[in-house]
Parts: structure tokens; C-alpha cells; sequence
């Protein structure tokens, strides 16, 4: 989730254009019909030619302006390099490395905080010291459970279950009563998929803030701390049978195949592998959504979730009007957003994707972080004594070493609990002082 949006010319027009699906301000007149050309930075060479093409031609017949995609593989690096240039489009992706104080010299203002209230997690994009929004959410990701409604329904749960416990009865109905289906596919081998339970932990500790927090926390890697809930319940995954026989040959792209034909019940990912899933076996689509995470017993369900990109407008724009006046267009456009399965960032606008509907009615809490909440320091330090105790989150491995040895045994497991534990409480020691 990275990058941000762009537009307000007055707050009149921000009322009529920031809360209709395609909409925009209006600002260009008939009289610029074929006249003005906008080049448009995307990361999304998947849909370049498709659902793209679709919201530029739209756009076009209704402003008679010309959006020309540039769709950049390596768009981090690429863009970085070309920032340091004049030329980097008129409207792109905000690169997530950017400090609020620094977006001024790169893009357009847009308005303020005030302007843009109907659109979460805004201010991510925003100097806040100067009231100043520079990027607004082209749509809206979250984690949660991605599953297959057939394999689940077979074990009786027509509604994917709501408490952790109903999930442990579902999974070990699916062991047993459906042959050859895997309940929860971990894709260990791969690594990287088991980052995604670095998210149950936040779940569990119930705010967004818990890798802020985190570092001034002894031993939390036990269980009855959040990342140790998360990988007792992944022990109990791989303890009773419920994963991939052979840890060792899992594979992510063929576990996607494998959901979409109903030979896995469940992944825990975020809301984008949805439409993969999907594409794997398209006759199968309708079989395929995603769920919060029950991480506990409370049957309160929560979920991480913020944007996928920000726009912005670059402050080079020989077309500044118009480039806002797109931006507002995309972020508000259905057509991108329904086909891409993102939440609408503009609580004024529903979702037209019913696997985003069916998630939104099944009552989840959504954790925004406020920048206001912040503590850089503080999520630095959680940061660094991570890295230095070899647990570093967002990659999967050490959650990987955790399941290699609960494969084993209880007694492997609690083994490596423990030197996460002593080597997380020696370092936060030495780090903190």
C-alpha cells in the first residue's frame, strides 16, 4: 500500500466532484477538447490495456481530455531516479519513502485536511504542520482471510466463522470430511505468504499501533502477547494436520490454482490476491472472498487495512488543472476500483464488488493508523531490535522457523519461542538504554 492522490481547486467544486464514482471538478471546458494530453504513472502493467484503457476512454469522452498510462515494471526505483528530474508524468503514484515535509518540493498542493474528511487515511499524505493534503487514497486494501465458500459451506459454515474457536471446528471438519482438500494452505516454502499472520498479530492486539508499541515489550514472542497468540495459532495449524503435508514443496502459485479448484480451504492474505485467486479458474470466481481474521474468541472482528496508492499531481505539470481534475476522477472511479477489489477511500461511495460488499457487511472494524498517533522513534526501535534479534517482521522468516519446528514437536517449538524471547529481551536492553 503506498502512493496517494490529487485535487481541489475550491472547495465548491471539491462538494460537487469528491463524492460521485468517476467524477471530477469540471474544470476543463469544452473548448480543450483534444488539446491537452496527461501522462499518468501506474505501477498496474496487469491492466494497462484493460481496465485502464477503459477509465481514460471514459474520461475522454466526458473532458475531452487524453490520458496517455505509463505502466512501469520496477516503478519504485524507476521513479525515484526520474524524481530527481523534471519529468515524472503529471499525475502518479506517491512513493511511500516521502516525508511530510518534502512533498512540497515534488507535487501540487491540494487542499487541506478539512477539504478531502470524507476520504480515510488522507492525512498519510498530508503535511500536517501546514495543513496541506498532497496525496489522496486511490482505494483502499485489508487483510484478512481469503477462502473458498464451497469448501467451507461443505463443513457447514455458510458464513466464514467469526470466532477463532469456530475456525479450529471448521478446519478440522474440512480434515475430515472433505478428501484431498488442504483446510489452510501456509505456503511455508515460499516464505513470504507467512508474513501475512505478522498482520493477525495487530488483530489481536486490537489498535493499528501494535508494531509502535511493541518494542518496549518483554518477551513477545509468548504466548498471551500478540505475536505469540499468532503463532500458537499457527501451531495449532500445523499441529493438527490442518497445512501442506510437505512444508518443504509448497507452492504460492500453484496454492492459488489449487483455492480456485477447491482443493485448499483457506490462505491468510490481504484483500489484492482476491481477483488472482480468481483468474486462476474463472468458471470458479463466485466461489472465492475473504474475511477478517477471527484472531480471538471475542467475536469482534478487525481487520489492518489502509490505501493502495496515493496520488499526487507533479509540481513540473504544465497541466496542473487538469491533472487534479483527473486525479479526483480516478480515485472516485468504480470501474477502476471494482475490478481492482479496493474498498472506496470516499466513505460517500459503495463498493460495486460484491466480495468487497460481503467484507464490509460482516461487520469488521477497519484499523487506520493516525499519523497523530505516531511515534516514529518509538516504531524505529521496534524495528531495530527485531532486525538485530533475527525476527525481523514483514518477511516470513523466522514465523517459517517457528512452523519447521512445531512440525517437529511441541517441545522443538517452545525451544524456538525461547531464543526469540532471549534474544529480543538481550537486545531491547542494549537498544533502549
Amino acid at each position: 500500500m503506498k502512493k496517494r492522490l490529487l485535487s481541489v481547486i475550491c472547495a465548491s467544486a471539491i462538494a460537487t466532484s469528491l463524492f460521485a464514482g468517476c467524477s471530477s471538478t469540471g474544470s476543463n471546458g469544452s473548448d480543450s477538447k483534444g488539446e491537452v494530453t496527461l501522462k499518468v504513472l501506474t505501477h498496474r502493467t496487469d491492466i494497462k490495456d484493460t481496465v485502464l484503457k477503459t477509465v481514460a476512454d471514459k474520461y475522454y469522452e466526458e473532458k475531452g481530455v487524453k490520458i496517455e498510462w505509463e505502466a512501469i515494471t520496477d516503478y519504485e526505483s524507476i521513479v525515484q531516479t526520474r524524481m530527481n528530474t523534471q519529468d515524472y508524468g503529471d499525475v502518479l503514484n506517491i512513493l511511500p519513502a516521502f516525508k511530510a515535509e518534502e512533498l512540497g518540493e515534488f507535487f501540487e498542493p491540494l487542499g487541506s485536511v478539512e477539504d478531502y474528511s470524507d476520504y480515510v487515511g488522507v492525512t498519510e499524505r498530508a503535511d500536517l504542520n501546514t495543513d496541506t493534503v498532497y496525496g489522496i487514497p486511490n482505494g483502499l486494501g485489508a487483510d484478512g482471510v481469503v477462502y473458498n465458500k464451497k469448501v467451507f459451506a461443505a463443513a457447514g459454515y455458510d458464513e466464514f466463522p467469526k470466532t477463532l474457536d469456530e475456525l479450529y471446528d471448521a478446519l478440522a471438519k474440512i480434515k475430515e470430511g472433505q478428501e484431498g482438500v488442504v483446510p489452510v494452505a501456509i505456503n511455508s516454502a515460499d516464505m513470504w505468504p507467512l508474513s501475512q499472520y505478522d498482520a493477525v498479530s495487530s488483530v489481536i492486539y486490537g489498535n493499528p499501533y501494535y508494531y509502535r508499541d511493541m518494542g518496549s515489550m518483554e518477551s513477545p514472542f509468548s504466548a498471551g502477547k500478540p505475536t505469540g497468540d499468532m503463532l500458537e495459532i499457527l501451531y495449532k495449524f500445523v499441529s493438527e494436520g490442518w497445512v501442506e503435508e510437505d512444508l518443504a514443496t509448497t507452492n504460492w502459485e500453484q496454492s492459488k490454482v489449487d483455492m480456485a479448484n477447491g482443493k485448499i480451504g483457506m490462505m491468510t492474505l490481504g484483500m489484492w490476491a482476491v481477483s488472482q485467486i480468481q483468474e486462476a479458474n474463472e468458471a470458479n470466481a463466485d466461489d472465492i472472498a475473504i474475511a477478517p481474521f477471527p484472531a480471538t474468541n471475542s467475536g469482534e472482528l478487525k481487520a489492518g487495512a489502509g490505501p493502495d496508492n496515493y496520488l499526487g499531481v507533479s509540481k513540473y505539470s504544465k497541466h496542473k488543472e487538469e491533472a487534479k481534475d483527473f486525479a479526483i476522477y480516478f480515485a472516485n472511479c468504480l470501474d477502476y476500483l471494482d475490478s481492482c477489489g479496493f474498498i472506496p477511500a470516499n466513505k460517500n461511495l459503495t463498493s460495486g464488488n460484491p466480495v468487497v460488499k460481503e467484507y464490509q457487511e460482516s461487520g469488521v472494524e477497519l484499523m487506520f493508523g493516525d499519523p497523530a498517533e505516531a511515534d516514529q522513534k518509538a516504531s524505529d526501535l521496534t524495528t531495530e531490535i527485531a532486525n538485530e534479534s533475527g525476527t525481523k517482521f514483514w518477511v516470513g522468516e523466522y514465523i517459517q522457523n517457528a512452523v519447521i519446528a512445531a512440525k517437529k514437536s511441541r517441545a522443538d517449538f517452545e525451544k524456538v519461542i525461547e531464543d526469540y524471547n532471549n534474544k529480543w529481551n538481550s537486545n531491547k536492553e542494549k537498544l533502549s538504554e
